[in-house]
């Protein structure tokens, strides 16, 4: 018994119908790829860790360094009304009644009051935070000044 001709008709429409569909199913998992990918990016700078990352911070140890206040905000009448404890680290400033303003600032986060003395010259050791300055504000500045401090160890000189 003789075999029919194969359908060669059929058989390229099958082929092409498989082709599109190959190409569709490509088409929609590259896509759907893109999605998450693009999904992913979005999300990732959302979420805020408070844990310290060791490239977070700097360890300052036993270091000079002077305790002043930062004038935080004025009353109405323009006279001083809030103060924040900070301290100078620029050995240059330590005998100037005013203390300018530069990157050797730190706003210390746990500085007792024993401590908050304006004018005081201290030894400190601590961590400071790199990705957390401009912490401090005065009514005179259009941004922020200071990094963060977490005080490990102080003591006052003589």
């Amino acid at each position: 018994m003789e075999r029919p001709p194969p359908k060669t008709h059929l058989i390229l429409k099958t082929t092409n119908l498989l082709t599109k569909k190959l190409k569709t199913m490509k088409t929609t998992i590259f896509r759907f790829s893109v999605f998450i990918l693009l999904f992913t990016l979005m999300g990732a700078g959302c979420e805020k860790k408070e844990d310290v990352i060791a490239d977070d911070y700097v360890l300052v140890e036993n270091i000079s360094a002077k305790v002043f206040k930062s004038l935080k905000s004025l009353d109405e009448n323009n006279n001083p009304k809030d103060y924040d404890w900070a301290i100078s680290t620029n050995e240059d400033y330590f005998g100037l009644a005013e203390t300018p303003i530069d990157d050797n600032i730190l706003a210390p986060l746990n500085l007792t009051d024993d401590f908050k003395i304006s004018g005081l010259k201290i030894v400190i050791s601590g961590k400071k935070y790199l990705k957390r300055n401009q912490v401090l504000t005065s009514p005179n500045f259009k941004n922020g000044f200071g990094y963060a401090f977490e005080i490990t160890a102080i003591k006052k000189l003589n």
